[in-house]
């Protein structure tokens, strides 16, 4: 490789520039997308396990973390981009072209990524494309375009909901109700079928052939109606990315000193409509109620899911001012510096927990283990990632996509020089 004009001045973040808080979040919000990850391999059908430790951890990740976390990654990935285009534009640079490549970079790394499991991957990619639109917006211009963007959700649900009240009765539609009640009813014994599927793949070599078709399925975005009408679509994440760049425009996180109001805000206004969100689906029945009031608990929910995912972030950088919180939480930066090769890990792992060629656990283990067990995973990874930045300047796929990335291999171990004691960078 060799290193092209418009990487001469701009390259990978030196470690003096990272935000450390930034990798503390990026690596927190990973132990939600693992969590629910792996709650969908083991534990998908709600009722299957009803003694009350398993209910009890089935509602937590439903409180806590279901729609939130992915909110969360998903906004440090807009702003992790926003980041580097605020750095590019300071250093003069022509950012374009050198963000394109890491685009398609992420883009490869993610369909690779779906032999294993469905990628959330390549949807970053495509939405780092469209984020390139917004680049030079300013804040308040961000802000409203993210509102609109998150209402689109709850006005599509509203608009199906008025027209399934004022549409003539269709003998179609009552079939098609009628056969979508039996689908429900027999979904447990659809799951329990599929548990034995993917259990019967017996060697990692079947797995991968009953994997293939994901690497070319989905390699475009979809441009169907239908792919963008549900609550976790490339056109519901959109927004997050837009808060990301709002923040970083803001250069929120470059001095939180100077923005503790706004972080304390964020803090107590993500936490109240985070909780109404949460409640909001057992208090507002989904079809019993006037539209309108499903348009407002739809508004409700997905401004208060992704308000307590920003919950999470503002606590974090709250804790993390004391020097207490700073050594609790330190650990989780190194998981956020390598967060491209945790998350590939974190799949790797829970494939082989749940996977036919390793302990076959699908739907076989229940929510309580399955929190058990996420947590070991996760704690691994802490060790893991840890002990690595001790040697590593970035994490394997880190590495990969830089060096790509700028057309030049970059260098990845540390150069051991005694400093005080000390290893230096």
């Amino acid at each position: 490789m060799t290193a092209g004009s418009d990487n001469q001045f701009f390259g990978p973040t030196k470690p003096g520039e990272r935000i450390e808080v930034l990798d503390v979040i990026r690596g927190y919000s990973l132990w939600g997308v693992l969590l629910i990850n792996m709650m969908n391999f083991g534990a998908l059908v709600d009722g299957l396990w009803i003694d009350a430790g398993n209910e009890f951890a089935y509602w937590a990740k439903n409180f806590f973390f279901e729609q939130k976390s992915w909110r969360l990654f998903t906004f440090m990935f807009g702003l992790g981009f926003a980041v580097q285009m605020g750095r590019a534009e300071e250093k003069g640079v022509p950012f374009v072209r050198v963000y394109l490549r890491r685009l398609f970079v992420l883009l490869v790394i993610g369909r690779l990524h779906m032999f294993v499991y469905g990628s959330i991957l390549d949807v970053y990619a495509w939405l780092g494309l469209a984020l390139i639109l917004f680049r030079k917006a300013s804040p308040r211009t961000l802000l409203v375009c993210a509102i609109l963007f998150m209402m689109v959700f709850p006005a599509d649900q509203y608009l199906s909901r008025v027209h399934q009240e004022h549409a003539p009765p269709d003998p179609a539609t009552a079939t098609e109700a009628r056969q979508q009640s039996l689908l429900v009813q027999a979904a447990n014994t659809d799951h329990l079928e599929a548990a034995r599927r993917i259990r019967a793949h017996g060697s990692v070599f079947d797995f991968l052939a009953m994997r293939s078709e994901g690497i070319v399925r989905g390699a475009l975005p979809s441009f169907q109606l239908e792919a963008y009408r549900h609550a976790e679509s490339m056109l519901a994440m959109f927004p997050l990315f837009l808060l990301g760049l709002y923040i970083g425009k803001r250069k929120i996180l470059h001095n939180l000193e100077k923005h503790r109001g706004f972080v304390r805000r964020v803090l107590w206004w993500g936490l109240g409509l985070g909780l109404a969100a949460s409640l909001s689906g057992w208090l507002v029945p989904d079809d019993q109620v006037h539209p309108a009031i499903a348009l407002a608990a739809d508004a409700v929910w997905v401004f208060g899911a992704s308000a307590l995912s920003l919950f999470y972030a503002a606590l974090i950088i709250e804790v993390f001012r004391h020097p207490w919180g700073r050594r609790l939480l330190t650990p989780l930066a190194a998981v956020g510096r390598t967060a491209l090769t945790n998350y590939v890990m974190q799949t790797i792992l829970f494939a082989i927990v749940f996977q036919g060629f390793g302990f076959g656990g699908f739907l076989r283990l229940g929510p309580a283990p399955i929190f058990g067990i996420a947590l070991i995973i996760y704690l691994l990874l802490i060790l893991l990632s840890v002990v690595w930045l001790r040697y590593f300047r970035f994490g394997p796929l880190e590495w990969v996509w830089r060096s790509a990335t700028y057309l030049k291999f970059q260098p990845l171990r540390r150069r051991a020089t005694p400093v005080g004691g000390a290893v230096a960078a």
